[in-house]
């Protein structure tokens, strides 16, 4: 059976590039985990995530260049290409990629200012409205404990008087 050379070259360098992909993927994921501050749940199904999400990429540039054969020099492509991306581009990517995130995140809050900012309005205006009701509220429910307090024995003599009739 013959060996084809270029194809294996093809093979090898389309599977660096998905190690670069994989790379960049990792730098997005690392980049979006330090924008946004996650609890360790979180974390650890976003690291899941990321496994799985690089798995995926691995196997479909695997099925479309080497038509889904698993060879040692396509791992050793994957590897390299990981590698090669993270000791050099890495350095440039990481810094825009955590830029993005950080402007999306400026974004996100702006929005949910927009879209909270009048439900507080409306809330500040209905506290506002319903001050008087409120002290009414606490003035009734501070005369009716006092009296209570004040008159337990009356109420306990009335509470007699009521069970013997």
């Amino acid at each position: 059976m013959p060996v084809d050379v270029n194809a294996q070259t093809i093979q090898f360098f389309s599977c660096a590039l998905s190690g670069g992909a994989i790379g960049v993927l990792y730098n997005l994921f690392a980049a979006i985990r330090r924008g946004f501050s996650f609890g360790r749940i979180a974390t650890f199904f976003a690291d899941g995530f990321f496994w799985v999400a690089g798995t995926v990429v691995f196997f479909c540039i695997l099925h479309i260049s080497c038509s889904g054969e698993i060879t040692w020099y396509g791992l050793l492509g994957v590897i390299l290409g990981m590698v090669l991306y993270l000791a050099s581009a890495s350095r440039i990517v990481y810094p825009v990629l955590l830029g993005l995130v950080k402007l999306i995140k400026k974004l996100l809050k702006f929005c949910m200012k927009i879209f909270i900012m009048p439900f507080y309005k409306i809330f500040k205006v209905l506290s506002k409205l319903f001050k008087p009701v409120k002290k009414l509220a606490q003035n009734t429910r501070k005369k009716t404990s006092n009296f209570v307090k004040n008159n337990v024995e009356k109420i306990k003599r009335l509470g007699i008087l009521l069970k013997k009739i």
